[in-house]
């Protein structure tokens, strides 16, 4: 393809996204200016208002569920770190041994 045809082309192919451009705008022209009073979308402000409390609403339970089960698991795990601690044993005391032994004695 000599220059003078790829010159041409390039003109060819900016004129085709020109007239993309214009169609694109004149239909978001459209579509931000309805003609018909039926292609008109309206919402009352209360609707508006109850969109965003129940958004809120739902933000603050995720909100709450995050932290409850965060906490919950530093328990847990402060549980676990308890239970399989080594100064925790399932049997009794020294310390009452030590004194049944010092009582029989002493009888």
């Amino acid at each position: 393809m000599s220059s003078w045809g790829k010159i041409a082309h390039t003109v060819y192919g900016a004129g085709k996204i020109a007239a993309a451009a214009k169609h694109m705008t004149h239909k978001a022209g459209r579509a931000l200016r309805p003609q018909k009073e039926e292609d008109v979308f309206t919402m009352k402000k209360s609707t508006l208002i109850a969109i965003v409390a129940f958004l809120s609403a739902v933000a603050g339970a995720l909100a709450a569920a995050f932290v409850y089960l965060r906490r919950r698991e530093a328990e847990l795990d402060e549980y676990e770190q308890l239970l399989f601690s080594e100064d925790f044993s399932h049997e009794e005391p020294q310390d009452d041994a030590v004194e049944d032994a010092a009582e029989t004695e002493e009888i």
